[in-house]
């Protein structure tokens, strides 16, 4: 599950700094995850490690 936070964390933070995001959207997408992810990812994040 951390590796999947990891990866996630590295494309958002990567979004940030290049202005794809605001630094509002990468908090809010921090503290909410991993309810932020996508339906997809959680699926696979979830069969990983169960």
């Amino acid at each position: 599950m951390l590796n999947c936070f990891f990866r996630a964390w590295d494309a958002k933070q990567k979004a940030r700094y290049a202005g794809q995001i605001t630094k509002e959207e990468y908090f809010e997408w921090k503290i909410c995850w991993p309810y932020s992810m996508e339906a997809g990812e959680r699926y696979r994040m979830l069969a990983e490690h169960s």
